[in-house]
């Protein structure tokens, strides 16, 4: 049983580029705060630069704490396109 060229099949194939997506995702802000770790040394205490390096740092780490949040709304809706997907398919509106 092949189901080959259906609607509800897209969905797999791109739950795996969601995937690969996310991961490249989180290793370019893991290597943005190694960087900005090294340029925290450079600066002055509390001057503009520092304050700024900082608070790009404190950004990028939030965004780091809501990646898993952001992969579970990609998976639900991969799920839910793909129920729709077989509802369809078994009232034969497709």
């Amino acid at each position: 049983m092949e189901f080959l060229n259906r609607k509800g099949q897209e969905g797999i194939n791109q739950l795996l580029t969601y995937g690969v997506a996310i991961v490249v995702i989180a290793i370019a802000l893991i290597i943005g705060l190694r960087i900005l770790d090294q340029f925290d040394n450079d600066f002055t205490a509390n001057s503009l630069e520092a304050n700024a390096s900082r608070d790009a740092r404190t950004g990028i780490s939030r965004m780091t704490e809501q990646l898993p949040n952001i992969a579970l709304v990609v998976v639900l809706v991969v799920i839910v396109g793909l129920m729709v997907g077989v509802f369809l398919y078994f009232r034969g509106s497709f």
